[in-house]
């Protein structure tokens, strides 16, 4: 029988040894599956290793938080939440401090797109002369 992913929304939980923050958050994190029924997946970070992602997106620092849906990344953050702010941004609410750090990741996305449109524009001049 091949393997299948479910639909079922999954968290990514990134985590480092020795952080302290990532033990903070750990029980936070426990709750939120066992009363929600949400399934997590925990992924150590190590030092050594900077290639660490999820479907394209690595977290800037531990804990990291990323909510996929099938093959879709529905929200990602990272710094430490309690429970009521996790489950707030499970839910797609404004929580402090991560809802601005994902506004400023599509804020640089933004820049990045209309930097490269300039570029695109440059060389299309050069071509042309």
């Amino acid at each position: 029988m091949p393997f299948e992913l479910t639909p079922t929304p999954r968290l990514y939980f990134f985590v480092q040894s020795g952080c302290d923050h990532c033990r903070e958050a750990e029980p936070h994190v426990l709750r939120l599956a066992r009363e929600h029924a949400l399934r997590i997946l925990v992924i150590t970070l190590h030092l050594d290793r900077k290639e660490w992602h999820v479907l394209g997106w690595q977290p800037k620092g531990t804990p990291g938080y990323a909510l996929v849906d099938g093959t879709t990344i529905v929200r990602k953050t990272e710094g430490l939440m309690d429970y009521g702010e996790l489950v707030s941004w499970i839910e797609g609410k404004a929580v402090e401090g991560a809802a601005e750090e994902e506004e400023e990741e599509e804020e640089s996305e933004e820049e990045e797109v209309e930097e490269d449109d300039v570029e695109d524009e440059e060389d299309e001049e050069e071509e042309v002369a």
